[in-house]
């Protein structure tokens, strides 16, 4: 995922810091934040890496947000744009093809606005995703153990079960394999054009096959208990803004 570029285009000129606004006596004083938005994710795992010990993984997730706003209520529909890794070693790397970001999108997510102390508070409830397979309930129900499971879908299209994840490196190859998870997002709408706070996850990962023996198993993992390890920016970005652009322009939307 390129996250480079300099200077301000027509993405980045639309951030505007305008600081915490005031408090207001009537909820019809609440902004108006229905449009287009781009949001990244960052998050960090430890993982248990053989030979090496805890190690560091960070992914980065950017997506573009669709938002409708009925009061303090949000509708959100999400197109993820392009994901990428750093960890948790220089000698291996995971790497996410674009047909899996598009397989995570249209995801419906809701939000609420509250003012708390003085600040706008934006929250995101937790919400449980499946990826790669059909769950009922995906807070509870277990995980295929392989292929032939029926509830297994080939959600990226390739002809493979599951989500396939590249993996360069040492080894070489691909990953065929099911995922789920939760996620809730809170922080603080700053102005009419910024919204940044935190992120609490946890998720879960199945290996249904992989192209080499080595990688049919995966090191343990759980999230970083660092809180300021987790966290999300958005900006409002206009309407017609596509991934091609935030891909290219990300640094300069969000200093990452």
């Amino acid at each position: 995922m390129p996250v480079g570029g300099r200077g301000v285009n027509k993405l980045s000129v639309v951030i505007v810091t305008l600081g915490l606004l005031p408090q207001p006596a009537r909820a019809e004083a609440l902004p108006n934040l229905s449009g287009r938005w781009a949001q990244v994710q960052v998050t960090t795992s430890v993982v248990e890496v053989p030979f090496k010990g805890p190690s560091e993984a960070k992914v980065v997730s950017l997506a573009l947000l669709d938002m409708e706003q009925e009061e303090e209520e949000l509708q959100i529909v999400e197109t993820v744009c392009g994901i990428e890794s750093d960890g948790p070693t220089r000698v291996i790397r995971t790497e996410y093809p674009p047909r899996f970001a598009q397989a995570l999108s249209g995801r419906a997510r809701r939000a609420r606005l509250r003012w708390q102390g003085g600040r706008l508070r934006y929250i995101e409830p937790r919400s449980y995703r499946s990826s790669g397979v059909r769950l009922e309930d995906p807070e509870q129900d277990a995980l295929p153990d392989g292929p032939s499971d029926p509830r297994v879908l080939d959600e990226d299209g390739d002809g493979h079960p599951g989500l396939t994840v590249r993996v360069a490196g040492w080894v070489n190859g691909e990953v065929y394999l099911v995922q789920r998870g939760w996620s809730e997002l809170e922080g603080v709408v700053r102005g009419s054009g910024q919204i940044e706070g935190q992120v609490a996850w946890n998720s879960e990962q199945r290996v249904l096959e992989a192209s080499s023996a080595m990688l049919e198993s995966t090191p343990a993992s759980r999230p970083h208990p660092a809180s300021n390890k987790h966290f999300f920016r958005m900006a409002r970005v206009p309407s017609k803004a596509t991934c091609a652009e935030l891909l290219t322009k990300a640094t300069g939307l969000f200093g990452i």
